[in-house]
């Protein structure tokens, strides 16, 4: 062949297989769109259980320390075995869910009772409903927020259909015949990727649909089993609070009541806010914000003042002040001393 007709016989390919060249092309973007969307996609992850990670780092309960430190290495072992766990083990089924659960409690529970032959009946069946229940709440709260919203709004019936689809094929004979030999299994892979490499729908939907699939259910379970470790330890440690923030947030909730006591408060404007205002307190689930209601509504707050000068959460700081901001708005000329006493208050909220 002649070297300098090669630029004319490109040409002339191109010219003819155009459409094809074309496919091609985007393909390989797909590919690397692919390849960074996944990139990014671990990075978001491994910040996403990073955070999660920092939500198990409390101050222990004074008298156990020890015990507390144990039960949050169990979460954590829990929470990596789901990211080591093989996908054909991997599934989304209630069964998974209340064995996962069980075991988990078990041994949460044998930390805290460790001479009991059976420590998850230390706790009384009220208790173990509340468990249940604050556990039922946060996963709610969970798949009410992206990427959880699509997992939570189809069927468990696809779901099992999905998984019993890739069940089949993962335990026909000629794929486990394959795996079996690592290196060959390999090279089939490779030529089912180049026979289908001018067809773009096949590696985004690949990516979209497998990869995507277990990277969410992965997530989930270890989300899900890290909220039943919690409140495992809430059941068996006897712990009011799981966390210093969310002390620290029931305090700042039931300061606004004893606040509101001073002036002679609160009136029916000022009851309006406040129910919005502990509707979005951070780090307080459902059921610890209507226990605020209902012990402000029944005037059980404590009768000593709570100091907010102490308080370390930004979030918890920036939703004091500005619950402060708005309850000096809220009905205005009520009280001559309520501008006073908001007034001091927010000078004595830290910065």
């Amino acid at each position: 062949m002649n070297w300098d007709q090669l630029p004319v016989i490109v040409l002339e390919g191109t010219r003819r297989h155009w459409p094809s060249l074309a496919l091609f092309l985007v393909t390989l973007a797909v590919i690397a769109g692919s390849l960074v969307a996944r990139y990014l996609l671990r990075r978001r992850w491994r910040a996403m259980l990073e955070q999660d990670q920092a939500e198990l780092e409390w101050e222990p309960a004074e008298g156990q320390a020890e015990y507390d430190q144990q039960a949050l290495a169990l979460i954590r072992e829990a929470r990596r075995a789901v990211w080591d766990l093989p996908e054909t083990r991997l599934t989304l089924t209630s069964d998974f869910l209340v064995a996962s659960t069980l075991d988990l409690v078990r041994r949460i529970a044998a930390v805290y009772h460790p001479h009991t032959d059976t420590p998850e009946f230390e706790a009384s069946l009220a208790q173990s409903v509340v468990l249940a229940e604050r556990v039922i709440i946060r996963l709610h709260r969970l798949t009410r927020f992206p990427p959880f919203r699509l997992l939570a709004s189809r069927k468990l019936s696809e779901y099992q259909r999905f998984y019993r689809l890739y069940r089949q094929l993962n335990d026909n004979p000629l794929v486990q015949a394959l795996k079996r030999h690592r290196r060959l299994y390999r090279i089939v892979g490779w030529l089912v990727s180049a026979r289908h490499l001018a067809n773009p729908f096949y590696w985004a939907g690949k990516d979209l649909t497998r990869e995507g699939y277990f990277y969410l259910l992965r997530w989930f379970h270890a989300t899900y089993l890290a909220q039943v470790g919690r409140e495992a330890m809430r059941l068996y440690g006897g712990q009011a609070w799981l966390s210093w923030e969310e002390e620290e947030a029931a305090r700042a909730g039931r300061r606004l009541f004893q606040l509101c006591a001073e002036w002679g408060g609160p009136s029916a404007a000022e009851w309006v806010l406040l129910v919005g205002l502990l509707a979005e307190m951070p780090h307080l689930d459902a059921q610890a914000r209507l226990t605020l209601l209902q012990q402000g509504a029944a005037g059980r707050h404590p009768a000593s003042t709570d100091p907010v000068s102490e308080l370390r959460s930004h979030r918890v700081k920036r939703w004091y002040r500005q619950a402060l901001t708005r309850l000096g708005q809220a009905d205005p000329g009520q009280a001559p001393e309520k501008e006073r006493c908001i007034e001091r208050e927010l000078r004595l909220v830290p910065r």
